[in-house]
């Protein structure tokens, strides 16, 4: 896989998450050592912390612009920083090498809707769904879409769906807060309990936050 190819190449960004070269190595194919070599000949940016050398998957795509691993993680690393105009170069550049990647196509259908392109992304996500009915992941994203494009009701549809296909902690969380917002409180709780009953988190911001939440809206059925 590290050695598939795409036909363009994609500018740098400034900014970028750090990876060792181990993994470096399984995105373009080359030996650690190498790279190592080429960081030392100026020819590949590279930087020592501790005793271990790192690197980014942005700067691997200067040794060649067309290795889709690194395509990929490039493209993910930008999601994650917010940065999603520059995040679908990336991901435009991947598809060329797997057009028929369904994970590669919902995180750029993702980043359409981030850039409020959304009448683009859902004739992608559309035809995931025709092919992948029983993902959740599909289900999941389209009502990220719906909710940004304010349409609550197919938000909440969507998101139902993906917690039929997949009942857990993430599922249970998201709906609960789109039940919520179409006015359906006491469902509304109900999921956001199983959130907390089923979440591997521990003290982490969003439990805490639902926590404070639950208490919340449990107060206002009281009162209604």
């Amino acid at each position: 896989m590290a050695t598939r190819r795409a036909k363009s190449s994609v500018s740098l960004p400034g900014v970028a998450e750090l990876i060792s070269l181990e993994e470096a190595a399984e995105l373009c194919g080359l030996s650690s050592r190498h790279l190592r070599h080429l960081i030392s000949r100026d020819e590949l940016w590279g930087k020592k912390i501790g005793r271990n050398w790192v690197t980014t998957a942005q700067a691997v795509l200067r040794i060649d612009p067309q290795y889709f691993d690194a395509l990929y993680i490039s493209g993910l690393s930008l999601v994650n920083l917010g940065k999603w105009e520059e995040a679908l170069g990336y991901f435009e550049s991947a598809m060329d090498i797997e057009p028929e990647n369904s994970s590669l196509e919902l995180q750029y259908a993702f980043c359409l809707v981030a850039n409020g392109r959304g009448a683009e992304a859902a004739k992608i996500y559309d035809r995931l769904k025709k092919e992948n009915p029983r993902d959740y992941r599909i289900y999941q994203d389209m009502a990220i879409m719906y909710e940004s494009l304010h349409d609550l009701n197919q938000a909440r549809e969507n998101m139902k769906q993906a917690v039929d296909l997949n009942p857990g902690f993430e599922t249970y969380f998201n709906y609960a807060i789109l039940l919520e917002k179409t006015g359906d409180l006491r469902e509304a709780v109900y999921y956001l309990k199983r959130y907390l009953e089923t979440t591997p988190e521990k003290e982490t911001p969003r439990r805490l936050a639902a926590q404070k939440t639950l208490g919340v809206w449990e107060s206002r059925i009281g009162n209604q």
